[in-house]
């Protein structure tokens, strides 16, 4: 690190990483996610300078770590109660105009609504899958706690970015790659508790209601899908997200490795928008039906506070020879829903 640049310190991040996990009946290990966030960590520090102190690095790995005397991250494990307490922390330090960035690597899952009261019986819960899952008292961080901990962070004004590496559900390994989800596609349906330590019932709720005026349509799958943060996300909801050996190599998870390349290799200033139509193309050059979501500020710098405005334009993938339809390539993927207008 060149310590003679400038510190930083308007940055705070959050970065969670899940090989291991403790045995549970839904959710096998994984081998990518580790160096996943060494990458991220290893950017932040060296291409941002923001200072270790300030990244909170919560990391489940196959192995006994080397040594950490030197290190000056605030680890600990990706534990449920870690998770929670590790957004407290930055929550309660970062002011506004400050950047928050969380990135997660690992699986996603679904479980049996313990929130019936909003949309019914047959809702189900979506969130990420912290290591102790497999304990006695193991739990989600739900979509429901997620909403709340981002809006705690954007009520301060900060100005928050997340990345998901992960999927809602999945399938079996397949050769040199893995699935960062549910092995089976299996909504989990053990009776767990419903008690969280991110906030009361009453304030779940009513924060997720206000966010969502309980329409799913205004959901980016996990969560709400609002502009106060930019969220981007491995896949849509019903698609699954890959980790695989880069070049026969070391195993990454497919959005965080082109993320990092992309912006490693730029030579320009990137949006997330334009960072996000690159790993777009590369993910679906290896893997066609894994396909990112962008939501939120797409004309915001990458890493940065400033934005950059451009015409939003959607290209035209065909149109109907009558002249009654059009194909646009946009979608949920890029924050469209039902009854978006367009100029033509």
């Amino acid at each position: 690190m060149n310590d003679s640049k400038i510190k930083n310190t308007n940055f705070y991040a959050l970065l969670i990483g899940i090989d291991r996990y403790e045995p549970n009946p839904y959710y096998g290990n994984l081998k990518g996610c580790i160096r996943d966030i060494d990458l991220v960590a290893n950017y932040i520090c060296k291409s941002l300078n923001v200072p270790q102190k300030k990244i909170w690095k919560l990391t489940s790995p196959f192995e006994k770590a080397k040594s950490q005397s030197a290190s000056r991250f605030q680890e600990a494990k990706p534990t449920y109660k870690n998770i929670v307490k590790a957004f407290s922390e930055i929550t309660n330090q970062a002011q506004s105009g400050e950047q928050v960035y969380i990135h997660y690597a690992g699986h996603g899952g679904r479980a049996v609504t313990i929130y019936p009261e909003l949309e019914g019986e047959q809702r189900q819960d979506e969130g990420i899958v912290p290591m102790d899952l497999g304990s006695s008292d193991g739990r989600y961080l739900r979509d429901v706690e997620i909403a709340t901990l981002l809006k705690r962070l954007t009520d301060k004004g900060c100005i928050v970015t997340v990345v998901f590496d992960s999927c809602h559900s999945g399938g079996a390994t397949r050769g040199d790659c893995a699935i960062r989800g549910n092995e089976n596609n299996i909504v989990d349906s053990t009776a767990r508790s419903k008690d969280s330590l991110v906030a009361s019932r009453e304030e779940l709720l009513n924060n997720w209601r206000s966010l969502t005026q309980n329409d799913r349509e205004l959901s980016a799958g996990w969560l709400p899908n609002a502009n106060d943060y930019l969220f981007l996300a491995a896949c849509r909801p019903t698609e699954l997200a890959y980790e695989y050996a880069v070049s026969g190599g070391q195993r990454h998870g497919a959005l965080t490795y082109w993320m990092i390349d992309t912006l490693t290799s730029s030579t320009s200033v990137l949006t997330y928008k334009s960072l996000y139509n690159r790993v777009k193309g590369m993910i679906q050059s290896k893997f066609p039906q894994q396909l990112p979501m962008l939501i939120g500020d797409s004309d915001r710098l990458v890493f940065g506070d400033q934005r950059q405005y451009k015409p939003y334009t959607v290209v035209v993938i065909d149109a109907a020879e009558d002249g009654t339809a059009i194909t646009l390539d946009a979608g949920l993927a890029a924050g469209l829903t039902s009854g978006t207008r367009f100029a033509i």
